[in-house]
């Protein structure tokens, strides 16, 4: 570690907070458990505030909808945080080496980060099990309406096929009527004819007898 202190003296004062002190009356494990407690409550929580005030910026929100969105996700991340970095750190602190520090936080916080940007999702676009849930349900009202609409329409069709079976039914009596008004027609034009041939016949029968008459008496 010296060969890196000769090259980045700006790290020293890491190496001072691991420094030989003189006994303390406190022990170990509550100092330990001061420093974690600071992290959480001093460091953590103001992140937490600031991460979603960034990602709403970033999402375009409304200071408005931004303080929403911060007050329904901040008690559930931060228990979250406090049941991760609260190990982490204790672990950190005690066992690693000071200059090693900076490293463990920032692989632990490629994964944090990453569970931060999967509650974020589910806040604005609910777990997948929820998700799913709405899905199926979806699925079960379309379903509803699908068979409401099938028996819609059966009960259309059957009006329908009762409405053509009435048309048919009155364009027969039409046609009857028709062929019937036809056949009385013709049969009123023969009458007529048989009426005009009589009298024509009458016409000629009575125009040829006083010819007839005239003649006998001369």
């Amino acid at each position: 570690m010296e060969w890196l202190l000769e090259r980045a003296p700006g790290l020293r004062w890491v190496t001072a907070l691991r420094a030989p002190k003189v006994k303390q009356s406190v022990p170990t494990h509550q100092v330990l458990a001061g420093k974690v407690l600071i992290d959480c409550v001093l460091f953590q929580a103001p992140l937490l505030n600031l991460y979603f005030a960034v990602t709403g910026l970033l999402e375009g929100l409304t200071p408005v909808e931004i303080y929403e969105k911060t007050r329904a996700s901040f008690h559930r991340a931060w228990a979250l945080c406090v049941l991760v970095w609260a190990p982490v750190q204790a672990i950190n602190l005690h066992l690693v080496p000071a200059i090693l520090h900076p490293t463990v936080v920032a692989a632990v916080s490629m994964g944090w980060q990453t569970t931060l940007s999967i509650l974020n999702h589910y806040h604005d676009h609910g777990s997948p099990r929820r998700v799913g849930g709405r899905a199926a349900g979806v699925v079960r009202h379309a379903g509803k309406e699908e068979q409401t609409e099938l028996e819609q329409l059966r009960g259309l069709a059957d009006e329908l096929a009762n409405e053509n079976q009435l048309l048919r039914q009155q364009l027969a009596r039409m046609q009857a009527a028709r062929a019937a008004a036809q056949q009385q027609a013709a049969e009123q034009a023969a009458q007529r004819a048989g009426q005009q041939a009589a009298v024509m016949a009458k016409r000629r029968g009575s125009g040829g007898r006083p010819a007839s008459g005239s003649a006998t008496a001369g």
